[in-house]
């Protein structure tokens, strides 16, 4: 009898061990919750940076949740955002590569390749962009050199 008085009182004592652990994590969620909402209420006030700090805090205090996944993919986002005046759009491919790495079989993966895309697009014809304007700045210069070299030239031919 005094065994399974012992018994009966150690499953108790583990059963209810779990519970306040479930209802941590529970609220640990619940708040991570709270924390998104605050965060995307954030995004649309343009407040970017407040709002990547919050994501970033339900990252780690709800890892594996769909909330930190949501989170991570928001964190890209507004790094591509136009009324972001600190958007990045290389910090933005690297977010959503992140992404994709920790969260593959997301319903948001697509869009996050398709932003990859995008973005390493833009990137490349940035990049393009910049040499076409550096040669266009020497064609210039040889153009003004040129122009003065035949203005010589015609006062020579004029004397």
């Amino acid at each position: 009898m005094r065994t399974i008085i012992i018994l009966l009182t150690i499953c108790f004592v583990l059963g209810c061990a779990e519970v306040p652990g479930k209802q941590g994590e529970q609220a640990l969620v619940r708040s991570a919750e709270m924390d998104y909402r605050t965060a995307t209420a954030l995004m649309k006030k343009n407040k970017f940076n407040d709002a990547i700090a919050l994501y970033r805090k339900i990252m780690t205090e709800a890892p594996g949740t769909q909330t930190e996944s949501n989170a991570r993919y928001q964190i890209a986002l507004a790094h591509t955002l136009t009324d972001n005046p600190e958007k990045d759009y290389v910090t933005a491919v690297k977010e959503f590569e992140e992404f994709i790495q920790l969260h593959p079989a997301d319903g948001q993966v697509i869009e996050a390749q398709n932003w990859i895309s995008t973005l390493s697009l833009c990137l490349d014809l940035k990049k393009q962009n910049e040499s076409l304007r550096k040669d266009n700045e020497q064609l210039r210069k040889k153009i003004e050199e040129l122009k003065r070299l035949d203005i010589r030239n015609e006062e020579r031919r004029n004397k």
